[in-house]
């Protein structure tokens, strides 16, 4: 899939059109001002149009140049011009190698970077399979040698260890029963694996990996982009919600919102992640019962469904 940057993932929220912001390219700019004719030069839009605005330089060349507000009436939608309220821009834009590139938003945008900081790192994962050479011990430490999976911090990160006869792309592939064989194991804060009967051979190891964090505009995550766009606009809109009582504001409209983008993230997550997908994966026990019970989830756990609520089921 193709790779993406933390810009293009704001460009893709601002693309939906809900926030009333947008981003383009200055034609001109002042100490005091941005203008945009390709854009903004709108005559009939009232001046407060983008009132209180952020606008967001991101390239600026000097970095006290990146955050400014639009004032309450700084818009003149005949001319395309936005007027913040200072400082002066030290470099206008345009000036100095500035591309003019810009972003309006009606959140500070260092909260939805910080949103998207968390989306990245805790809400989209890759599917990893690593092929380990055991031993002979019955315990490994997960991120000694020969797993040597350092990533890996949590028992809940492992979905599935399975035996692996003959070599890619012909081998075979049998998975091992959870608590059967193998199970994850703390040990004075240190993950472990522990198999019985003790396995042979090699071992792959099917896990989730959160993706690295970026903190600048240039830099490539290999993460499906709209699935971390609704994360990141889930994410936003949760910090906002929380924070919606001290603000003095209803957190209802927030709260509407966030149950939106989290179905959407959601259906992403199903895509990608496919039968991994429940926050708390357990492996279907592979042994035949003599009584008959009900199949209830994977294995009797409960898993937070695309509606945010807690559910049982296949």
């Amino acid at each position: 899939m193709p790779t993406s940057t933390r810009r293009q993932v704001r460009q893709q929220l601002l693309d939906r059109d809900f926030t009333g912001g947008l981003y383009g390219t200055a034609t001109a700019g002042a100490a005091g001002t941005l203008t945009d004719t390709t854009l903004l030069q709108i005559g009939g839009h009232a001046a407060s149009r983008y009132g209180n605005f952020y606008k967001y330089r991101p390239a600026a060349v000097n970095a006290a140049d990146v955050y400014r507000r639009v004032t309450a009436i700084g818009y003149a939608p005949t001319t395309g011009v936005l007027v913040h309220g200072g400082p002066n821009y030290t470099q206008a834009p345009l000036v100095g190698g500035d591309s003019g590139y810009y972003e309006l938003w009606p959140w500070d945008p260092r909260e939805i970077n910080h949103a998207f900081s968390r989306a990245l790192t805790e809400r989209v994962f890759s599917i990893q399979q690593d092929d380990i050479t055991t031993n002979g011990q019955s315990r490994y430490e997960v991120s000694a040698a020969p797993f040597s999976l350092s990533s890996i911090e949590s028992g809940n990160q492992i979905f599935d260890v399975s035996r692996v006869l003959g070599t890619e792309p012909n081998a075979r592939v049998h998975s091992l029963p959870l608590n059967d064989v193998w199970r994850a194991e703390m040990d004075n804060d240190v993950l472990y694996v522990r198999f019985d009967p003790r396995p042979t051979g090699v071992i792959r190891i099917t896990w989730k990996k959160a993706y690295a964090d970026i903190t600048d505009e240039t830099t490539t995550t290999a993460a499906d982009r709209a699935w971390l766009m609704w994360a990141t606009l889930f994410e936003l809109l949760d910090a906002m919600e929380k924070r919606a009582g001290k603000d003095g504001e209803s957190s209802q409209n927030y709260a509407d919102l966030k149950e939106r983008a989290y179905n959407r993230y959601w259906a992403r997550r199903q895509m990608f992640m496919r039968e991994y997908a429940s926050q708390l994966h357990v492996p279907r026990p592979r042994a035949r019962s003599s009584s008959s019970t009900p199949v209830m989830g994977r294995g009797g756990s409960s898993r937070l469904g695309g509606n945010m609520q807690t559910m049982v089921g296949p």
